[in-house]
C-alpha cells in the first residue's frame, strides 16, 4: 500500500487502476497530500477493503470502471448494500443509471487531464464524516 508522508489515519482514499498509466496518473494527481492511498487489484479487493477490512477504511474510492467488467460492476454495489457510505470519483465511462445506482459523486472522463482528479476530490471533501445514502427503489 503507498502512502504519503504526514499522513493521518482519518485521510483515506483506495484506488483502483489497473492499467500503469492511469496509476500513474492518479499517483501524480494526488501525491504529496495529506492522505494515505490504498490500492485495489480487483473489484472484490474493492468490496473487501470497504466492507470487511477493520477500521479505518478509506472515505473516497478512485476506480477505473473502464477496467472494469460487467460483473465486476454488478459486484461493487455490494459496498453500498453493505454499509459503505464514502464518496466516489469515477475514471471513464460511467452510464447516468449506473452513476445513480451506485451514487458516484463525480465522473472524470477520457482524456484524463492535470489537476482534474485532485479538484475532483477537494470537491468531495476528504475530511467528511461518511453518510447514508439513501437506496433507490
Amino acid at each position: 500500500m503507498p502512502t504519503n508522508a504526514n499522513v493521518t489515519s482519518r485521510n483515506r482514499i483506495l484506488i483502483f487502476a489497473p492499467d500503469a498509466g492511469v496509476m500513474a496518473w492518479v499517483e501524480s494527481e494526488l501525491g504529496g497530500q495529506a492522505f494515505s492511498l490504498q490500492v485495489a487489484r480487483s473489484a472484490r479487493e474493492i468490496v473487501t477493503a470497504l466492507v470487511d477490512d477493520p477500521p479505518p477504511r478509506a472515505q473516497i474510492l478512485v476506480s477505473d470502471f473502464d477496467a472494469l467488467s460487467a460483473s465486476d460492476v454488478l459486484g461493487l454495489h455490494a459496498i453500498r448494500d453493505r454499509g459503505w457510505f464514502g464518496s466516489i470519483v469515477a475514471l471513464g465511462n460511467v452510464s447516468p443509471e449506473l452513476r445513480a445506482s451506485l451514487s458516484v459523486e463525480q465522473v472524470l472522463g477520457r482524456p484524463l487531464v492535470a489537476e482534474q482528479l485532485r479538484t475532483a476530490v477537494t470537491r468531495v471533501g476528504l475530511d467528511q464524516a461518511t453518510r447514508r445514502i439513501p437506496k433507490l427503489r
